[in-house]
């Protein structure tokens, strides 16, 4: 499938000053004037989950585009919470536990070994076992390319830092439930679309500021995932021990660890990396390949390359790195040890949203971290959903219901597949299917946009 759907959830972590009720931030985030039901002008779905403050990015059909709608994500957390609340973009928190950067990848349901039963209710994870076999080791050598860096500090062990944040509380490469399993490759039946595709749901990487890593992070999977589909990969490594190998590979910031594959052979994680990228290579001899999967193509290569030679070629480029080298000059111009607050404190003000707080931006207004969009580009789609999928129709209704609130706010409420609507007469509900992911127009939405414009007071019959 070389037309695909990604999309990014991203879970902020915040801290309200004065400490205030809860309820007030949930107020800033959910009773905003340019949302509803969640669900923004954009075609993102802006909530508060737990006590995180969640952007799940409309659903886009290029990478590029998924960064500039992620980038429109931090700014509208941070604006909406300005004044009130610090935000941290980061998959650790200021007091305890770790949240997740959620990539989603439409596939087709034909890759999974088994189809899907109707009759069943029961999740069942071993369906996604040809793609795990095929994708394992480059889950477990991925960070990195996309790790968000993190210090480690145990009992009567020194500080070390690692290159990525959650790798440390992955349990399983596979699994259902996503705190108690922590897996690599979550299985979740929710798909959002018909049942010719399935979505493939990775919950065990970081929370990124570099642009570079993102669109490392969503276009080496998306690009493999095309392969699986072309029937490629079925030579991947495999790894004797991966969840260890994971955190072996993340523990070691020198990028020479070795770990080993079931055939006894001792590899390091950019060994993993370039097996994959030679495949991939060969693949893109055989095909046609947009210029965006040029691109991907050339800042992976470059990027292996690199952290070969010399992970610190990558100060510019990779979160991981941005961040160890700011570590860096700060212990050299304190003389203060890895484990010391403020050496801490430069790891958390590295993924502050507040530009004039942020270690990130600060190198990013100096120029000092490469770039992909820019920030016009973001301004320009905050409030503008993509017209090349399925987010166009569910944007369309939105729109509406924003100008007519007060009258239909209560009566329309959209969904990820669907929009549900009722009558002020008869309170019936009824339901419109979008799950057609490549939909652009239908003729149900447009009718119901007309009666809520048109305030005829027939919706639903």
């Amino acid at each position: 499938m070389k037309k695909r759907l990604y999309g990014i959830e991203s879970e902020y972590r915040f801290v309200a000053h004065p400490p205030m009720n809860p309820l007030f931030i949930r107020q800033c985030i959910g009773n905003a004037p340019d949302t509803h039901n969640c669900f923004m002008l954009n075609g993102g779905r802006l909530y508060i989950d737990e006590d995180m403050v969640e952007f799940a990015t409309p659903e886009c059909t290029s990478v590029i585009e998924l960064i500039k709608y992620e980038n429109a994500g931090n700014q509208i957390v941070f604006d909406k919470l300005k004044g009130y609340a610090e935000v941290l973009k980061s998959s650790q928190g200021w007091i305890r536990g770790s949240n997740g950067c959620h990539e989603n990848y439409l596939i087709e349901r034909r890759l999974l070994n088994k189809p899907k039963n109707p009759n069943s209710s029961e999740p069942d994870p071993t369906v996604l076992q040809p793609l795990a076999k095929r994708l394992t080791a480059f889950f477990v050598s991925k960070p990195l390319l996309c790790g968000a860096g993190a210090i480690r500090k145990r009992k009567d062990e020194p500080a070390k830092y690692h290159i990525s944040q959650r790798a440390i509380s992955i349990r399983k490469v596979l699994g259902v439930k996503s705190k108690k399993d922590r897996p690599l490759i979550h299985f979740r039946e929710e798909s959002h679309t018909t049942d010719q595709y399935f979505r493939f749901h990775i919950i065990s990487g970081d929370n990124n500021m570099s642009e570079i890593s993102r669109f490392l992070k969503v276009s080496t999977t998306g690009f493999l995932l095309r392969m699986v589909e072309a029937g490629w990969l079925n030579n991947a490594p495999q790894l004797a021990t991966p969840i260890a190998a994971l955190q072996t590979i993340s523990a070691d910031p020198t990028c020479k660890a070795l770990v080993r594959l079931t055939n006894g052979q001792q590899v390091t994680g950019i060994n993993l990396q370039e097996m994959y990228l030679h495949n991939a290579l060969k693949f893109a001899e055989n095909v046609s390949l947009s210029n965006e999967e040029k691109l991907g193509l050339k800042i992976w290569a470059d990027t292996t390359d690199k952290l070969k030679r010399d992970p610190r070629e990558c100060d510019q480029e990779l979160d991981w790195r941005i961040k160890q080298s700011a570590v860096e000059e700060q212990q050299e111009q304190t003389g203060l040890p890895l484990d010391h607050e403020d050496v801490d404190g430069i790891a958390y003000l590295y993924h502050q949203l507040n530009p004039e707080k942020s270690i990130y931006f600060r190198l990013r207004k100096n120029g000092h971290v490469k770039q992909l969009v820019t920030d016009d580009e973001v301004n320009a789609i905050k409030h503008v959903a993509p017209s090349d999928n399925r987010v166009h129709l569910r944007a369309k209704v939105i729109k509406t219901v924003l100008k007519h609130r007060m009258s239909y706010g209560r009566y329309v409420k959209a969904r990820w597949g669907e929009i549900l609507y009722s009558s002020p007469f008869t309170k019936e509900e009824q339901c419109i299917s979008i799950l057609e992911p490549f939909e652009t127009e239908n003729d149900k939405i447009d009718w119901l946009i007309t009666q809520i414009e048109n305030d005829t007071r027939l919706i639903g019959k």
